[in-house]
């Protein structure tokens, strides 16, 4: 699950978006029980010059596998 690491509540609300209402990669961890293994879970920095979204920085990374 990759998810924009955006702290900017104010510019997502000026454009219509509330960020609590979308699932964040921590809500799903929260969730995993023991059938699973996180194997990745961490912010990364990214590199979009120009677009919709250049105004976002970093990703939230979230990569976990079933064990059962």
């Amino acid at each position: 699950m990759v998810h924009h690491a955006d702290n900017d509540v104010k510019h997502a609300e000026d454009h219509g978006f509330d960020p609590a209402d979308f699932v964040s990669p921590s809500d799903v961890a929260a969730l995993l029980d023991d059938n699973w293994q996180l194997e990745v879970d961490e912010r990364r920095a990214r590199e979009v010059l120009s677009g919709a979204g250049s105004h976002h920085r970093d990703d939230l990374v979230l990569r976990a596998r079933r064990l059962r």
